[in-house]
């Protein structure tokens, strides 16, 4: 609900976790112009990942904060990367579909693998330097706690955890 004024306009702060935790985007109502930073990308996702002393469920956090963005009345959003967004529902739809197929090729892969093990399926094709895979492992772990968070895999042990789906008892 805060608001902040820079060009001559009073623009309203939106907390949109999911990135991180305290990032926050700029609507400017009457002109309907969303700053998006890296919440909403035109041509790529922003990373979704887990990090030691923050939230556990970003990605459910990050979904939630598209859901809101979505229903804001936005002709233009600027992200962090590339070009203006001016199919912004469009785009928040396209990147909640990216997530989704994810998260279902995650939890087919969940059969007895830990998160580095899922993270090289996934992210096979790329070279990866040792940062990125960093970040690749950070991603997948996100993903896994969202598909344990909603029942649909589960993990055992702790050296090393090894995740797999979730059998249905009837």
């Amino acid at each position: 609900g805060d608001k902040v004024e820079f060009s001559g306009l009073v623009w309203q702060v939106i907390h949109t976790p999911g990135h991180s935790e305290g990032h926050i985007c700029f609507l400017q109502g009457e002109e309907q112009i969303l700053i998006a930073g890296d919440t909403v990308l035109e041509k790529i996702t922003p990373n979704i990942s887990v990090w030691p002393g923050s939230s556990q469920k970003p990605l459910h956090e990050y979904i939630e904060s598209l859901q809101m963005l979505k229903e804001l009345p936005v002709k233009v959003a600027y992200s962090a990367h590339h070009t203006p967004i001016t199919q912004f529902k469009q785009r928040i739809d396209e990147i909640i579909l990216h997530h989704d197929k994810r998260l279902d090729k995650i939890e087919k892969l969940a059969e007895n693998k830990t998160a580095f093990e899922i993270a090289e399926v996934l992210f096979a094709h790329k070279s990866l330097n040792p940062h990125q895979w960093r970040f690749a492992i950070a991603e997948t772990i996100a993903h896994l706690n969202y598909l344990e968070q909603e029942m649909r895999i589960e993990h055992e042990g702790t050296r090393p955890i090894i995740y797999k789906r979730k059998v249905n008892v009837h």
